[in-house]
Formats: structure tokens, C-alpha cells, sequence
């Protein structure tokens, strides 16, 4: 059986626009990220704080990178870079992962907890 071509790019690409449209009914802004440019996120997402514990109030935005997989798995190098990028930036790191006709959003880390494994891991 052969693998490959251009299956599971569209695959993967018709997953990152679902995840841009579930974003998007959740009240966050949110963009696909041109591919091929050496982006570790493949959505941004901004969402309105309502925790109450910004100095701001609603004037203040979470900002989400988002890695988008199919199959559930994030590569270490991958993880790496998206950790790498999401902590400089100050963003939150997020693996989307398809669940029964919807989008599963898992947290990779925060500042007080360790990354979360990601699912072959488990």
C-alpha cells in the first residue's frame, strides 16, 4: 500500500480550517498560519480574558497557537519548537486533535504545570 501524495495534506489542511471555524464559534478570532514559512502553530487564536484577574479587563486578549494533528501526534522537535516559541511569545501552547466530528483542544503546558503527553503516549 502506498503512502503519502497529497491525501493527507488536504486532510491535515481541511482540519486546520475546522479548527479555525470551531475558534470562531467560541468567540475567538482566529487565522490559519501560511504554511511552509517554519511556523510551529498552524491556527492563532485570540481569546477575551473573562477570569477577572487581568489588570485590563476585556481590553485584554489570550493569544493561542494552536498545532493542529490529525493523527494525534505531535514529533518532539515539533512539541519543542511550538514550547519554544509559545513561551518567548508568551502565548499558550495547544494540540487540536479530532474527536468523534468535532475538535479536542489539550493544553501542553502552562507556567505552573509540566507538558501534558502528548496521546501515543498514553
Amino acid at each position: 500500500m502506498v503512502r503519502g501524495g497529497a491525501a493527507p495534506g488536504r486532510k491535515g489542511s481541511a482540519f486546520e480550517c475546522a479548527v479555525v471555524k470551531d475558534q470562531l464559534a467560541a468567540g475567538h478570532a482566529a487565522v490559519r498560519v501560511r504554511q511552509g514559512q517554519g511556523c510551529p502553530f498552524d491556527v492563532i487564536a485570540l481569546e477575551r480574558c473573562q477570569d477577572g484577574a487581568c489588570t485590563l479587563g476585556n481590553a485584554l486578549h489570550h493569544v493561542l497557537y494552536v498545532q493542529a494533528k490529525v493523527d494525534g501526534y505531535l514529533l518532539p522537535a515539533e512539541r519543542t519548537a511550538l514550547l519554544e516559541r509559545a513561551r518567548a511569545d508568551g502565548a499558550n501552547p495547544i494540540l487540536a486533535l479530532p474527536a468523534n466530528g468535532s475538535v479536542r483542544y489539550e493544553l501542553l503546558e502552562t507556567n505552573n504545570r509540566p507538558a501534558a503527553r502528548d496521546a501515543r503516549e498514553r
